[in-house]
Parts: C-alpha cells; sequence; structure tokens
C-alpha cells in the first residue's frame, strides 16, 4: 500500500463494493469510486472536482447539503439519511439509503464528508401504490383542485408542516416527485 494518505484513500474507495464518495467542506467530490459514477451515470473523471449540484438533480443535493449542515452543525460523527438519486445516463431514479460521516484533521477541524451508499432500490414511476390514508386523499383532492399547501392546510385545519408532511407521503406512496405526478397517478389508479 502506497504511503501517501491520498492514494490509500483512493485505493480503499476503489476497493469498496458499495458507491462511496468524499467531498470537501466546500462541497466538490475528492474521490469516488466506480460504483458512485454507475449510479449517477457520469464518469468519474467528470465527477471529481464537480460540486454535488452538477452532477445529480436537486433533490439528492439538497438532502446531501442538509445533512452536510447538520454534521458541521452538530459535529456528529455521522448520520444516516434517504434519498431519490437521477441517473443522468439511464434517466432511471433510485431510492439510495446512505450513511455519511464528517471527516476531521488531528486538530478536530472539519476537512470534508464521506458517504456511503449502503442500498439501491430501483424507483418505479406510477408504479401500483401503498395503501393512502384517508386524509391524504383529502389532501390529493384538493391538491386535484390546484389549491396550494397554505389553503390545503385553511381548508383542512391542519399546519402548513401536517400538509408538507401528508404531501411527501404521497408522493412516496405513489413513487412520484412532484403535484403533477402525483395528481396524474392519483387518476390514474382511480383515487381521485
Amino acid at each position: 500500500m502506497p504511503n501517501d494518505p491520498e492514494l490509500k484513500v483512493s485505493h480503499l474507495i476503489s476497493a469498496h463494493p458499495d458507491p462511496v464518495f468524499v467531498k470537501s467542506i466546500g462541497g466538490s467530490f475528492l474521490h469516488c469510486n466506480a460504483s458512485f459514477a454507475e449510479i449517477v451515470g457520469v464518469e468519474i473523471r467528470k465527477i471529481l472536482g464537480s460540486r454535488l449540484i452538477d452532477i445529480v438533480k436537486s433533490e439528492f443535493s439538497k438532502a446531501c447539503e442538509r445533512s452536510d449542515k447538520y454534521l458541521l452543525a452538530r459535529l456528529s460523527p455521522t448520520q444516516t439519511y434517504t434519498s431519490p438519486i437521477h441517473n443522468r445516463l439511464t434517466n432511471e431514479q433510485f431510492d439510495v439509503h446512505l450513511t455519511k460521516s464528517i471527516c476531521i484533521n488531528e486538530d478536530g477541524y472539519p476537512l470534508g464528508f464521506m458517504c456511503i451508499v449502503r442500498s439501491v432500490k430501483k424507483r418505479v414511476l406510477g408504479s401500483a401504490p401503498a395503501q393512502l390514508s384517508a386524509r391524504e386523499l383529502d389532501v390529493l383532492r384538493l391538491v386535484a383542485a390546484g389549491r396550494t399547501q397554505k389553503e390545503i392546510s385553511n381548508d383542512l385545519s391542519i399546519s402548513i408542516h401536517t400538509t408538507a408532511h401528508h404531501m411527501k407521503s404521497i408522493y412516496l406512496k405513489l413513487n412520484v416527485n412532484n403535484r403533477v405526478q402525483a395528481v396524474s397517478a392519483a387518476r390514474s389508479f382511480r383515487l381521485i
């Protein structure tokens, strides 16, 4: 094994079977392995030095950014979360489960983040939905009627946060990414 710490990290990441990436505090990719490049559909040479937002769609990059801020603010050693990720080459979407750690130097100063993608599940848009609750159906009907989240909150006498929670649950259960897809899927499954 080489004596250079950078090369050691690179060799360890390359040998790992799961998708792995390391990025700087500033958000630029420092290392990644072929498994990560495959899941995002971008060549390693194009990933390295790029920022996350330039490689993957905003939903995944926003989830990563929130995790980065969480780790930096609390200096928690690790965080685990789930997020969708989009493959630019095949245009497929996957749900991924990630474990991220903050990388620090000997003085405890944060240098960057290392993330391992623990599971990858292909997301099938428009596949048969999980059972929606009665309240989720109420929210979905109001979405189909063109109501905003604030209007839905007022109509159902619930907080805007509860409305947002119901919307996330609806998206997950219907395997969709936005309001238009949710309404379309609900109509195709005759839910509304």
